[in-house]
């Protein structure tokens, strides 16, 4: 089918910056003007049961979030979906084939995330995340 483009990308635990294991996957499904992003993760056990969901691209070494809501995690396991406009993304003037990856952030400061395009290593700490703000 001409326009649509999908996609599975995993998840992974991150310590001190680090990557670690695998704890998840999401899918992305891009028809239209229309994205669906649905996100399953497994074996998650944080001190509280919410994780911000934003979608992100690197900009001069930080890591701009763009949220799209949020993920619940019930003993240790977590489901999300969405649907999103593939353009002008929470506001802004970018659009899918602009972000990087999904982060999702802990109520307790861990970081979960998943980056599909290819580029210089990140630091993926909570305080490297900074949500984005038009120029």
């Amino acid at each position: 089918m001409a326009g649509m483009k999908r996609f599975v990308t995993y998840i992974y635990a991150y310590e001190d910056g680090r990557k670690g294991s695998n704890i998840g996957f999401a899918k992305i499904e891009i028809r239209g003007e229309d994205c669906r992003i649905e996100i399953h993760m497994r074996g998650v056990y944080v001190r509280q049961s919410v994780c911000k969901v934003q979608l992100f691209r690197e900009k001069d070494g930080h890591i701009g979030g763009f949220p799209i809501g949020e993920m619940r995690l019930s003993n240790g396991n977590g489901d999300f979906g969405v649907m999103i406009k593939d353009r002008n993304i929470v506001g802004s003037p970018f659009g899918m084939n602009h972000m990087e990856g999904i982060i999702l952030l802990s109520e307790d400061d861990r970081v979960f995330a998943s980056r599909w395009k290819e580029g210089r290593a990140l630091d993926v700490r909570t305080e490297n995340v900074r949500a984005w703000q038009p120029d």
